[in-house]
């Protein structure tokens, strides 16, 4: 009788998991519930206090996002993360700040390479029609980028295909 009310015991505490670089989860539908499992613990670690409700350990992970806003932490209970507590707005700004860095640099290697193409493979008659075209691959890029959302590298490879199909068929007609 005292291992059996251990067991239930010991399935009703929580742990918390501080995830760290390489962790890795995953979230699936079980039962019709959200079910998280973590699948590479990489970097991070099962913290040592034990809660008796997901609540009292949420307030402990609150707590400690005031100290450091960067953290992620997940409640589990044995192997299944019951939730995730995270600053939503740290990480939403931390994500807006990656895009924008992403989509600047894309976005001058896509004028680079068009410039490379209309200067060298078909050149115009006026500098301004080179200009155009520049310009006109810029913005094709941004508005293909614009429809996938964040870090959309779809969008910077099929500006690529498109470049060097041009460059193909101008290439090809010029013979």
């Amino acid at each position: 009788f005292k291992f059996r009310l251990h067991a239930i015991n010991s399935l009703t505490r929580f742990k918390v998991f501080r995830q760290g670089k390489g962790t890795f989860s995953e979230w699936r539908f079980e039962n019709g519930r959200s079910v998280g499992r973590i699948l590479n613990k990489g970097k991070g670690i099962v913290l040592d206090n034990t809660f008796f409700s997901v609540e009292e350990a949420k307030a402990f992970c609150e707590t400690e996002l005031e100290k450091d806003a960067s953290l992620i932490f997940y409640v589990i209970q044995g192997e299944n993360i019951i939730d995730f507590i995270q600053n939503d707005v740290y990480h939403e700004a931390k994500e807006a700040k990656q895009n924008r860095l992403f989509v600047a640099v894309t976005s001058v290697v896509v004028i680079l390479l068009a410039s490379v193409v209309s200067f060298t493979v078909m050149p115009f008659q006026l500098l301004l029609y080179d200009t155009l075209f520049i310009i006109a691959m810029g913005v094709l890029y941004l508005m293909i980028y614009s429809v996938g959302g964040r870090l959309n590298v779809e969008a910077f490879v099929l500006i690529i295909i498109i470049l060097i199909v041009l460059s193909i068929m101008v290439s090809m007609l010029s013979r």
